[in-house]
């Protein structure tokens, strides 16, 4: 396994919109509007997390979607911050 690098996730891809819009759910502030201003340049326009090495080689599967995996985070987080 030396040498091999992994992708922890949940083979579920989701746009970065829709990423941003869990995490203001997540953190209770769906009032909230990403503003998009499109100005970036040399961006890959799709990619995800494609983890099946990490299950083949480490049996490793996700244990949250995302919408749990932000709560359990934002919890943390809070707890943490408090």
């Amino acid at each position: 396994l030396h040498g091999l690098a992994f992708n922890f996730g949940n083979n579920a891809p989701v746009s970065t919109l829709d990423l941003t819009r869990e995490i203001l759910r997540a953190c209770g502030r769906e009032e909230l509007e990403p503003e998009i201003l499109g100005t970036a340049t040399h961006e890959i326009q799709n990619q995800s997390l494609d983890a099946t090495l990490a299950r083949e080689k480490l049996g490793w599967q996700a244990q949250f979607d995302l919408h749990s995996g932000l709560q359990e985070t934002v919890a943390w987080y809070r707890g943490l911050l408090a």
